[in-house]
């Protein structure tokens, strides 16, 4: 059986927890779907809690991301990885990205489990 979430936009679509898009500022699991209308439309973070300006380039979802990282946060640690395994905002280290896969799953997170079993 598939891990899946409620997109928390629409509400309608069912995300694969390991494939779907996060919003770098509160890591908030969203829809293929209504993460290309945010890019499109939308400047800050749709979610009360959240209204961060939303980024425009790799390195500022990167630092986004870090910041996430400092408060300890883990579903962080697995996207900041990808970033350093793709080079996206950041020099490619496919080192770090193992480091930090490897931290969060430590500490129980299944998204870094599984993409260091991947």
């Amino acid at each position: 059986m598939a891990h899946v979430a409620i997109c928390s936009i629409c509400m309608e679509y069912k995300c694969d927890v390991y494939n779907a898009p996060a919003l770098p500022c509160c890591g908030t699991l969203i829809c293929h779907p209504c993460s290309d209308r945010l890019r499109e439309t939308r400047e800050k973070c749709p979610f009360p809690t959240c209204r961060a300006v939303l980024p425009t380039t790799p390195e500022q979802q990167f630092a986004q991301l870090k910041t996430r990282v400092d408060r300890g946060e883990l579903k962080a640690y697995h996207h900041l990885a990808q970033h350093y395994r793709q080079g996206k905002g950041v020099k490619r280290s496919m080192k770090e990205a193992v480091r930090l896969l490897e931290f969060a799953a430590s500490r129980g997170n299944p998204e870094a489990q599984h993409a260091l079993a991947a």
